[in-house]
């Protein structure tokens, strides 16, 4: 299971957002304002779902859900229509093993791009936001063994951000730069 908060209707309350492995679902339970989440919806996403990300995909200034499905071999993006519900699924390709993602601008284009970790590929994996909430095709950078979880964040102090990752295979942890044009270096 993953959680996230954020606020998902405008309301200034951070809602929840729970990722739900066995019945393979998001749960989004909506805070009244004084703390409370009396309403929950649920939502169908791929097999297995391990990671969760929430942000803006769209350009709409609301966050949005993305899913890791570690069997399904893809990810499930589940755009936020601003009132704090979830519209259907898109679902895109990714590496069987995909076990952590995070969305971070990887090009400067202002649109937060999907940043995969692939298990049992050894790999990155990146899609650029191409807007309106679709994602372009997949690119994979190696790294090192088993990438387990990542993170994103400037480790470079360039102004462009860059991915670290926890690598259960190899016992270590790696840090991937961004070139501020979308590619991925990897420095273990």
């Amino acid at each position: 299971m993953a959680l996230g908060a954020a606020d998902l209707n405008g309301d200034s309350a951070a809602d929840i957002v729970a990722l739900n492995y066995e019945t393979e679902t998001v749960s989004v339970a909506l805070n009244d304002s004084t703390g409370q989440f009396p309403t929950e919806q649920t939502y169908p996403v791929g097999a297995e779902p391990v990671g969760l990300a929430l942000g803006d995909l769209n350009g709409d200034g609301k966050p949005d859900v993305a899913t890791a499905n570690q069997k399904g071999g893809d990810v499930s993006v589940l755009l936020n229509d601003g009132a704090g519900s979830l519209l259907s699924e898109l679902r895109y390709p990714s590496a069987t093993g995909c076990r952590s993602i995070v969305l971070t601008d990887l090009n400067g284009d202002g649109a937060r791009d999907l940043v995969g970790a692939n298990y049992l590929d050894d790999s990155l994996s990146s899609r650029l936001n191409l807007g309106q909430g679709a994602l372009g095709e997949a690119q994979r950078f190696s790294t090192l063994e088993g990438p387990y979880v990542i993170a994103s964040g400037d480790l470079s102090d360039d102004g462009v951000p860059d991915i670290v990752a926890i690598h259960l295979g190899a016992g270590s942890v790696s840090v991937s730069f961004g070139d501020g044009g979308g590619q991925l270096g990897c420095a273990p």
